[in-house]
C-alpha cells in the first residue's frame, strides 16, 4: 500500500523541515513535501495533488486563510484534506475551519498533536509502530 501524500505549508523553513521529519518517523510510508509559502503550496497542490495539506495560517504572499478559501473554491480539489496550524490563538482555528480547514491545531501543543490531527485521515496501519 502506498502512503499518503503530505504537503505542509510554513514560511518557518526549520519548522517545516522538523514537521517533515516527524511525519516521515510516524508514517514511514507518507511522501511528504513542503512550501514556504502560499503561492508556492497552491502551485505544488495543482501538479503534485496532495492528499492532505498543513497549512500555517500567517505567511507572506499568500496567507493560509485565502489559501485555504482558495483550495476550497477549487473544484478539482474538494477530496483535500486541510489542517490548519498556528501559534496565534485558539480563536484563529475557529476562524481557519470557518474558511474550510478539517481541523486545526496549534503549534504550541507540539508535535504529538499535529500527528493526532493527521490520525483522522490516515488508516492506522500506516503509522510506525511505537
Amino acid at each position: 500500500m502506498t502512503g499518503p501524500k503530505v504537503l505542509v505549508v510554513d514560511d518557518d523553513e526549520d519548522l517545516a523541515l522538523t514537521i517533515q521529519e516527524h511525519i516521515e518517523r510516524s508514517y514511514p510510508r507518507a511522501a511528504v513535501r513542503t512550501a514556504h509559502d502560499g503561492k508556492e503550496a497552491l502551485r505544488q497542490m495543482r501538479s503534485w495533488r496532495p492528499d492532505v495539506m498543513m497549512v500555517d495560517i500567517v505567511m507572506p504572499e499568500l496567507d493560509g486563510l485565502k489559501m485555504i478559501r482558495s483550495i476550497r473554491a477549487d473544484i478539482d480539489q474538494n477530496g483535500l484534506k486541510v489542517i490548519a496550524m498556528s501559534g496565534l490563538p485558539e480563536d484563529v482555528g475557529r476562524i481557519a475551519i470557518e474558511a474550510g480547514a478539517h481541523a486545526f491545531f496549534h503549534k504550541g501543543g507540539g508535535l504529538k498533536d499535529m500527528v493526532k490531527a493527521l490520525e483522522e485521515y490516515f488508516p492506522p496501519e500506516l503509522k510506525k509502530s511505537d
